[in-house]
């Protein structure tokens, strides 16, 4: 998941569980989007990139409900 966060690339960026550091894996794409409403985001637009033969690579971009920003 990307934050907006710096990245190192050699570092493991993997979302990982707040209590025991441990990566959380995801059942489905459906299954993160399930996590992040729980947390309060929201969905704003899907689309792919990539093609049949090399394989699609799916973006969700998705947004913190606003009146949970602090400014």
């Amino acid at each position: 998941m990307d934050f907006g966060q710096e990245q190192k690339f050699w570092s493991d960026n993997r979302y990982k569980d707040p209590t025991t550091g441990q990566p959380i894996v995801f059942n489905s794409m459906m299954d993160a989007l399930n996590f992040m409403g729980k947390d309060r985001w929201e969905f704003v637009q899907a689309y792919t990139i990539g093609d049949a033969q090399s394989g699609y690579v799916y973006h969700f971009l998705l947004k913190k409900e606003t009146s949970l920003i602090v400014q």
